[in-house]
């Protein structure tokens, strides 16, 4: 598959829906933009954009985020990234607030079970997958008050009904997923075009030219993952 649009064949088992070449070579359909599958009957060929996948290890962790609203609102926000991305929540990670690599299958010693389960999906990618980690511990420690939300002054980019912890989550989802397109996709934002930003930004902001792109996506996109998230919420 690549990262436009494809043609298929879509038809249906039950409660299920599926995409491929015929029954023996199938993969199930998880979200189809702009289609109501209400109006698909058996057998169509249409036009889907193709997504990638988004995992994460929400299950091991009780938290009030809507796991479902979040992947999707990231496939909806980031349609290029063609990689699969696995985000994790890990109270082992102390030394920041979030962390991105993107690396072959061979490099990492513990594949997470998530991951093996969609190793086909990481195959079509040369072999590599976003790994994406959230310090947890400084997750569930966020206030309103803290010194993170105040220092990085999020009031300037997003709403004040929007929840603290959504706001400071998808801000550094942002920030990471930048990191991610700069992989696929080369840089974005250079100081030159987007000097409006620089006083905007801290010192490690501007240490480099990837921090900088990193952050001033997070500043564009993070406002725009909460709305989508909210509105994956509702359905």
């Amino acid at each position: 598959m690549t990262r436009s649009s494809l043609f298929v064949i879509l038809y249906h088992n039950r409660k299920d829906y599926y995409y491929g070449k015929d029954n023996k070579q199938r993969h199930r359909l998880i979200f189809i933009p702009n289609i109501t599958l209400a109006r698909i009957t058996r057998f169509h060929t249409i036009v889907v954009r193709y997504c990638m996948i988004v995992l994460t290890n929400l299950n091991k962790h009780k938290l009030n985020v809507n796991e479902n609203a979040l992947k999707r609102s990231i496939q909806d926000q980031y349609r290029k990234l063609k990689a699969p991305i696995y985000i994790q929540f890990d109270n082992r990670l102390k030394s920041c607030y979030g962390l991105h690599r993107c690396k072959q299958i061979n490099y990492w010693q513990r594949i997470p079970t998530v991951i093996r389960e969609n190793i086909d999906e990481v195959k079509k990618n040369k072999n590599c997958f976003h790994s994406i980690t959230i310090s947890l511990d400084r997750y569930k420690n966020i206030r309103r008050t803290s010194e993170e939300i105040k220092g990085w002054k999020l009031e300037r980019y997003y709403y004040d009904d929007d929840k603290v912890k959504d706001v400071y989550l998808f801000h550094l989802l942002a920030h990471e997923l930048q990191h991610a397109k700069q992989v696929e996709n080369g840089k974005q934002f250079d100081k030159i075009r987007n000097k409006p930003y620089i006083s905007q930004l801290d010192d490690y902001s501007l240490s480099s030219d990837d921090e900088f792109d990193a952050e001033v996506g997070a500043i564009i996109y993070g406002p725009r993952l909460v709305r989508s998230y909210y509105k994956f919420c509702e359905q």
